[in-house]
């Protein structure tokens, strides 16, 4: 009778990572509450925010918004929708069913495609300045634009396309801030303009995004993951 000696706990491989780095999680506790099961080693450390800077819109934009009754930030981020002239199609139908008017972000190239009188559509601008603009932000769900139109205190409204950005739309709609999320390859013009009415007349919406940016700004995300690797170094 023989006995096997016992398998190591981790293969050597493996061992230079048997102790579990730090790791800095940027977003906010508003968004996402800390998970039961994480240790001390996971720290939710709020957004990491550079200071906004200056930014001087052209005159046409500001007539556009001071004309609109109820202005609405749209933006894909960097699109890789094939049929995009179906998607601006989509969005002019909404918008018409909700007699309203966007600021449209959008790539240089497909500028050309918007024929719509209640759209502005422009190439760059900067979300800081233009969601503190608008009366509800529509846009794919990823991590940074989220926070842009968190802190900024209005309702959301998110098309996720790919990756995280199904996750952020969820927790948006999870937290009260926004309308459920409407996939990109679901889109329709009476889904959109549905969402587009609730995030205008919801008034527990609003209030409750308001609420979230202000709980926003009393965090220093950087300063707090500063202060952590410090601890480290």
């Amino acid at each position: 009778m023989f006995q096997l000696d016992s398998a190591p706990l981790l293969d050597s491989s493996l061992r230079h990572y048997s102790e579990q780095p730090l790791t800095l999680n940027g977003f906010s506790e508003q968004i996402l509450p800390r998970p039961k099961d994480w240790n001390d080693k996971q720290i939710i450390t709020g957004y990491w925010r550079s200071e906004s800077q200056s930014y001087t819109p052209p005159k046409e934009l500001l007539q556009f918004i001071n004309s609109s009754q109820n202005p609405i930030a749209i933006g894909f981020g960097s699109p890789s929708t094939k049929d995009i002239s179906s998607t601006i199609n989509i969005l002019e139908e909404a918008l018409n069913l909700t007699n309203t008017q966007a600021i449209l972000t959008i790539p240089s190239k497909w500028l050309e495609q918007i024929k719509s009188k209640n759209i502005f559509s422009v190439e760059y601008i900067s979300h800081d300045w233009l969601y503190k603009n608008v009366k509800v932000a529509i846009h794919h769900g990823g991590a940074g634009t989220t926070s842009a139109s968190l802190h900024a205190g209005i309702p959301t409204i998110t098309m996720p396309l790919a990756i995280d950005q199904f996750f952020w739309g969820e927790r948006i709609h999870k937290i009260g801030v926004g309308p459920k999320s409407i996939p990109q390859r679901k889109l329709t013009a009476e889904k959109l303009a549905n969402a587009i009415q609730i995030a205008l007349s919801d008034e527990t919406m609003k209030a409750r995004a308001k609420t979230v940016s202000e709980k926003l700004s009393r965090e220093n995300g950087i300063q707090v993951a500063v202060s952590q690797m410090r601890k480290i170094i």
